[in-house]
């Protein structure tokens, strides 16, 4: 008999479990392909954050096959014999303690070798200094594409970073 009372309150019990769960999508570096990586997007229960309004100053280096440095820029040009590059999130001294996780998205004419996500279209990490490698792609024959990134500290609001844009061309025009 108790058997059969514990039976009809699963459904009650059931409705009482939806009701109290709310919709969460979990660390940036989880991001779905059908969230956007805009400020337009909700997030944890909050808007994604632009760069300009983040409380910390977070980019996107980048070290190109055959380099020994990172470089940070918005603009960085690239050699076309060039086939790949690592990318990672520079962070300040003040989040080098933290746990910080990103996803990174990139432009048609790449994709992402490392973690890949959204068809090679994004990539992730679970800490800010954890790299990932972006490929081009040989057949894509424009010069530029830009790369940028949500990131976040466990489960507070996503940020994003500046777009950093990459010229594929010999060398650096002169201004």
């Amino acid at each position: 008999m108790m058997i059969l009372k514990s039976i009809h309150s699963l459904p009650l019990m059931a409705v009482f479990l939806m009701s109290i769960i709310q919709e969460s999508h979990g660390y940036a570096s989880w991001l779905k392909c059908y969230v956007e990586l805009d400020e337009t997007e909700i997030v944890m229960n909050h808007h994604i954050v632009p760069a300009h309004k983040a409380d910390y100053t977070v980019d996107l280096e980048i070290k190109p096959e055959g380099y020994s440095d990172w470089l940070t820029s918005h603009v960085v040009y690239i050699q076309p014999s060039i086939e790949s590059v690592k990318v990672r999130l520079k962070v300040p001294p003040a989040l080098q303690d933290e746990t910080v996780q990103y996803v990174v998205e990139t432009t048609e004419g790449a994709l992402f070798a490392d973690s890949p996500m959204c068809d090679g279209k994004r990539a992730y990490a679970r800490d800010y200094d954890t790299e990932v490698v972006l490929k081009f792609n040989p057949d894509f024959h424009e010069t530029h594409l830009e790369i940028w990134a949500g990131w976040a500290m466990g489960h507070e609001e996503v940020r994003l970073t500046p777009r950093l844009k990459l010229e594929r061309r010999e060398e650096q025009p002169e201004l």
